[in-house]
């Protein structure tokens, strides 16, 4: 499998250098901005676990401002592992262990190289080139799915929105987390490189051998985003509306086929959604077994001693180990680790998350648990990325009920009676944009000009190339993680969270800073080049901007930020 990022061609390098260079400005300002901290040591408090360096030198003062807020827990996991005090042990499991893993053998492969180097300075800077690889190579995978899709609608316009897009992912708000020792940069490599080959699977391939090649790495990376961070969970949703789009474009095409045909497209829509369900369920086994390992870690030790020990040792050890080791010893103790769902290994407590419990308990993650008055800054913080969220997913569905109101011939067709109408049509255009995939959904070549005729919404000035048909699993894996972000988790994270995870918030930016929405079916321009600008672009621009330099200001002088 190639991406065109392999290619190497002008415009790529252009783009995967500033990318680069991007990383390196951003490092340089965090280092000049925990100056002050530098002189002063500003004192985050007792319950913030930090990750000294040891004796202040050259090195280690230009490594510390990466070593903030949850960057020393992942470089503690990545140097010490879980083992520790209770709370530390707990608290561990709400990071996944795919990055620490990877800091570690960053760490070991400097230390081959530079054996005097210290240690601990080995895992930052370690850490620190991951997190900048991971970025160039996320910038490039992002620039080949946008590139991918916007050829099946706008070939003429594909490389400038590509390049557009690829321009705001440099200069997301959330910069500094990609930048130092956080996950951020290596899930998006995993998920973006997903989106790619997916992208590829299924718009450029003219049959299902190509295509499964294609899916295969896919689900790969996404298995591995999984395992780096517990939202790449929502690329199951992904898959999900992927499938039913599928089986819905089937549907269409069976309303005009004989019977031989109908048994042949029922038979792929069963093989079809066994395939899909069985890559959500992958996608979604990493927290699975993330918990699995956590359980085995705290009460293996216990259980491994009731059962040698008696009831009497074991009510003594009991007092020590966490009240959700209690149970019937005979249904504790797992001996190997099975990539499972948690409450089909332990039944004794039914559905028990281990990685939930620990957000729960330290963090105040659930249902309206954040809703406090306390923490109206945070919500400050969160609106903007929430508001551009939650208004990219209404225009998506506001352009696509205008484009299925196009091909009703009653013009009294009304959404509010006839909204199934329109959620199967929806789902029909996500799945059937190429004319490859006509034959997997029952249609010959003759069929082709009536099955396809809703393409030709691209003349029309309800067709955006930023918000086209087949971005309805981007644009709600973006709704459901700004809902995630506002009403369950740190409302504060929800930037990071969606500027992570989600191309579909960087096609939408790209589309307000274009004169989109202004200029229907125009060419589309470079968004540096807009010479007519908006007030709402100008906020826009300016939200841009202030969030780069105040997040690099706050984090590393150990102040709250995203």
């Amino acid at each position: 499998v190639q991406f065109r990022i392999l290619g190497m061609d002008y415009e790529i390098k252009r783009i995967l250098l500033l990318a680069f260079l991007s990383r390196v400005a951003v490092a340089s300002f965090m280092i000049i901005c925990s100056l002050p901290d530098t002189f002063m040591h500003i004192d985050p408090g007792d319950d913030v676990l930090q990750y000294p360096l040891g004796q202040r030198t050259v090195s280690s003062t230009l490594l510390e401002p990466f070593t903030r807020w949850d960057a020393a827990r992942l470089l503690s996991i990545a140097h010490n592992g879980r083992e520790g005090d209770a709370t530390y042990s707990e608290q561990s499991h709400a990071f996944l262990p795919l990055y620490p893993m990877a800091v570690r053998a960053s760490r070991l492969g400097l230390l081959s190289f530079f054996p005097n180097m210290d240690v601990k300075e080995a895992a930052v800077l370690g850490g620190l080139i991951l997190s900048v690889i991971s970025f160039v190579l996320a910038t490039g995978a992002l620039y080949d799915m946008t590139l991918t899709i916007s050829s099946v609608y706008r070939p003429t316009d594909a490389a400038v929105m590509a390049k557009n897009v690829s321009f705001l992912f440099i200069f997301n708000p959330s910069n500094v987390f990609f930048t130092s020792v956080y996950t951020e940069s290596m899930f998006s490599f995993l998920t973006f490189c997903g989106y790619a080959f997916w992208a590829r699977a299924v718009l450029t391939c003219d049959n299902q051998l190509d295509r499964l090649r294609l899916q295969l790495p896919a689900v790969f990376c996404w298995i591995s985003a999984s395992y780096t961070r517990s939202n790449g969970t929502a690329v199951a949703v992904f898959i999900l509306l992927s499938l039913i789009g599928s089986i819905a474009g089937t549907l269409r095409g069976l309303l005009n086929q004989g019977n031989s045909s109908r048994i042949r497209a029922l038979i792929h829509i069963i093989f079809t959604s066994l395939w899909y369900v069985g890559m959500a369920i992958l996608v979604s086994l990493p927290l699975a077994y993330h918990d699995h390992t956590g359980y085995l870690l705290h009460c293996s030790k216990y259980t491994q001693t009731c059962q040698d020990s008696g009831p009497n040792v074991c009510s003594n050890f009991q007092q020590s180990n966490p009240s959700w080791c209690q149970g019937s010893r005979e249904k504790w103790y797992w001996p190997l680790p099975q990539p499972l769902p948690f409450y089909l290994i332990f039944p004794v407590k039914e559905k028990f998350s281990l990685y939930s419990y620990v957000q729960r308990k330290y963090w105040n993650v659930g249902p309206f648990q954040y809703y406090e008055l306390k923490q109206i800054p945070n919500f400050f913080l969160a609106f903007p990325v929430l508001a551009i969220g939650f208004c990219a997913s209404w225009c998506w569905c506001a352009l696509s009920i205008r484009r299925w109101k196009l091909r009703q011939s009653n013009e009294r067709y009304s959404l509010w009676r006839h909204w199934y109408s329109w959620i199967f049509y929806a789902l029909e255009c996500s799945s059937c944009v190429a004319s490859s995939s006509r034959s997997n959904h029952g249609y010959s070549s003759d069929d082709g000009a009536e099955y396809f005729s809703y393409l030709n919404i691209v003349q029309d000035i309800y067709f955006c190339p930023y918000i086209s048909p087949y971005m309805l699993g981007h644009y709600a894996v973006l709704f459901a993680t700004c809902l995630v972000g506002a009403l369950v988790s740190n409302v504060q994270i929800t930037t990071r969270l969606v500027c992570s995870s989600c191309p579909a918030f960087y096609w939408f930016l790209a589309a307000c800073l274009t004169n989109w929405f202004k200029k229907r079916g125009n060419n589309q321009a470079f968004i540096f080049k807009n010479d007519e600008r908006s007030l709402p672009q100008t906020f826009l621009w300016v939200y841009l901007v202030t969030f780069n330099i105040l997040g690099c200001i706050m984090y590393v002088n150990w102040l709250p930020w995203t």
